[in-house]
């Protein structure tokens, strides 16, 4: 066995890094030594853009080395130069990090990505969200900064000072030798609870399990040089989702080729259907129009998706989409003139219910009947054009939803699992129960 393995190991490697953890803020606090004997710089503040922390007129001592050892912390003071006035520097705190989100909403809220930043120090509300009304995606090295007076500030909302480079923060401000004191406990307390503080690979994974797909190289740069293997595999797995996520922007945008081919025509409309082979329920067809920039990813052939899958892109593509409409078609209409004439039916009642003309129809394998409208019949056209996938995705999930109404009203058929198709458990209820009213009566003679 490994000796990293063994208690005596694992006992050496937990010594270790807390001899490393020690002797880190054993520099840190030699270094603010030096800071406030040597080479630490006396400065006054002059203006009201940090108050109530900072007054016009009290005196800091500016940390030129702290930020040598580490990396700046969100609610750092720090100090910095004005760009366009020579001699003339700005005393701000950090609120927003490098690979961060931030945003300021119109009610004055902060968030940061995505979620509002629960803090005190700026105790008015925001009047002005400035260039943050905007989402701002802050790069390596770069600062989002306000003052505490936050309606009195110029600050990170300003284009005149905008984001803060790391290049360019002079110092860390510390108020007084008091406030060093209090430093000073604070890593004291931190040298004690550090294993503490170490979070758990378990919650690390359940962090990367709930990371949506913007937050991955977010996630990676904060565990790159965590050294733990359990860590590390994390990391990876995250690596390997971005990798999956770039070769689906690439599948999405193959999966555009007749919309690229079309691209002439404004309103481009996908149709397909669901349901022409079940022995229950109606035939359903959709019609959707998505817009020239779609980002909908995940797009495809509806049974090529999980139902998860296609409730999540059925609620997305109703969202994003210039247009759907969905046609369905009863049992009863389909005994009347077959499955196939049901089916322009429906397509021809989704191609109505759009409530947008379109300009031209790509659809899955078929040619409508009695529609005016040009016609681009592809054969599975579901999994070649993102136009008529989205359609099937909207006839899917709209049929099954129906059928799982219909298993509530009666449930001895088992219509919520076998959607009406002819399952062994399905035909064995109709040979038990008869027909319901939703049978196709030309499907199931066989049966009865």
């Amino acid at each position: 066995m490994p000796e990293e393995n063994t208690p005596e190991g694992t006992g050496k490697r937990i010594g270790k890094e807390i001899l490393s953890f020690v002797l880190y803020f054993v520099i840190v606090i030699a270094a603010m030594l030096l800071i406030i004997h040597y080479v630490g710089q006396r400065t006054e503040v002059s203006g009201s853009s940090m108050e109530n922390t900072l007054s016009d007129g009290d005196n800091l001592i500016v940390d030129k080395i702290s930020y040598r050892f580490h990396d700046p912390e969100r609610y750092d003071i720090i100090i910095f130069p004005y760009k366009y006035e020579e001699d003339t520097y700005y005393i701000k705190r950090i609120i927003g990090l490098p690979g961060e989100h931030v945003r300021i909403d119109d009610s004055g809220n902060i968030y940061i990505n995505g979620k509002v930043l629960k803090e005190s120090y700026g105790r008015e509300v925001i009047q002005d969200p400035g260039i943050a009304r905007d989402e701002i995606t802050l790069g390596e090295g770069e600062y989002f900064v306000l003052g505490d007076n936050r309606n009195n500030s110029s600050d990170s909302r300003d284009p005149s000072v905008g984001i803060i480079q790391k290049n360019d923060i002079i110092g860390k401000a510390r108020e007084t030798l008091q406030g060093f004191q209090a430093e000073k406990e604070r890593i004291a307390s931190s040298i004690e609870t550090f294993e503490v503080q170490q979070k758990e690979i378990g919650e690390i994974r359940e962090e990367l399990k709930a990371a949506e797909e913007s937050m991955l190289p977010v996630f990676i740069e904060n565990y790159k040089e965590d050294t733990r293997s359990g860590v590390q595999a994390a990391v990876a797995q995250a690596k390997k989702r971005i990798e999956k996520l770039e070769a689906e922007r690439v599948r999405i945008e193959v999966l555009k080729k007749y919309e690229y081919e079309y691209a002439e025509y404004t309103y481009i409309c996908g149709i397909d259907e669901a349901g022409r082979g079940p022995l229950a329920g109606p035939v359903a067809a959709g019609a959707v129009i998505l817009p020239k920039d779609c980002d909908i990813l995940y797009i495809n052939d509806s049974k090529k998706l999980s139902a998860a899958k296609r409730e999540a892109l059925y609620d997305e593509i109703m969202e994003k989409a210039v247009a759907v409409g969905v046609g369905l078609v009863g049992p009863q209409r389909i005994d009347e003139i077959n499955i196939l004439q049901a089916t322009y039916e429906a397509m021809r009642e989704a191609i109505r219910n759009l409530g947008v003309a379109p300009d031209i129809l790509l659809n899955d394998a078929v040619t409508i009947p009695e529609v005016s409208i040009p016609q681009v019949p592809i054969i599975k056209g579901d999994a070649k054009s993102i136009s008529i996938g989205a359609a099937s995705i909207i006839a899917k999930v709209t049929r099954d939803r129906l059928m799982a109404e219909y298993d509530e009203l009666m449930p001895e058929y088992g219509f919520a699992s076998n959607k009406g198709y002819g399952s062994a458990e399905h035909i064995a209820a109709i040979k038990k129960y008869g027909a319901s009213p939703i049978h196709r009566m030309t499907f199931i003679k066989n049966f009865i």
